[in-house]
């Protein structure tokens, strides 16, 4: 997935950045929560990139968070 977009490792780390925000906020986390955000940001990501319709970066559930 990587080798066919210049592109895609820039896109994967947006989309990882914008759920981790999105996560931050949403749970209203403090700086001690870091980890549990970072660890439900990374379970997310492997789960996306695992599903069986998802060929490309802009195919993950979460890419539509950067528009």
């Amino acid at each position: 997935m990587l080798s066919e977009n210049e592109w895609a490792f820039d896109l994967l780390y947006s989309v990882a950045f914008v759920i981790m925000d999105k996560k931050w906020v949403d749970k209203n986390a403090s700086y001690m929560e870091f980890n549990d955000v970072l660890k439900s940001t990374r379970a997310q990501l492997e789960e996306e990139l695992l599903l069986d319709d998802v060929f490309k970066i802009e195919d993950m559930p979460s890419y539509r968070l950067l528009h």
